[in-house]
């Protein structure tokens, strides 16, 4: 019994949780975190964004956020079109940026 409520408790610990698209209707995943860099995916309103971490990047004078969310996808989206339920940084910062 113990092996499994560990391995569950695992397999939660490792899942990131799902997120939505607040204060537009779709937003650009970009290569890096600015808005300068290449859009490699678009999210639309609905869709669940995992954030594996986050960075503090380019910070974008309309939003006031320079906080950049990485996700399961490999590419970064402004922080404050996701709603995670903070300002600022929530979740671990990304160690490859």
């Amino acid at each position: 019994m113990k092996f499994t409520c560990a391995a569950s408790a695992l397999l939660l610990a490792s899942h990131s949780a799902a997120y939505d698209i607040i204060h537009s209707s779709s937003v650009n995943c970009r290569e890096k975190s600015t808005t300068k860099s290449k859009v490699v995916k678009v999210y639309q309103l609905g869709d669940d964004v995992d954030i594996v971490c986050q960075v503090e990047g380019q910070k974008v004078s309309s939003t006031g956020s320079n906080v950049w969310d990485k996700t399961q996808d490999g590419c970064y989206v402004l922080d404050y079109y996701i709603y995670t339920g903070f300002s600022g940084i929530s979740k671990p910062l990304c160690s490859d940026t």
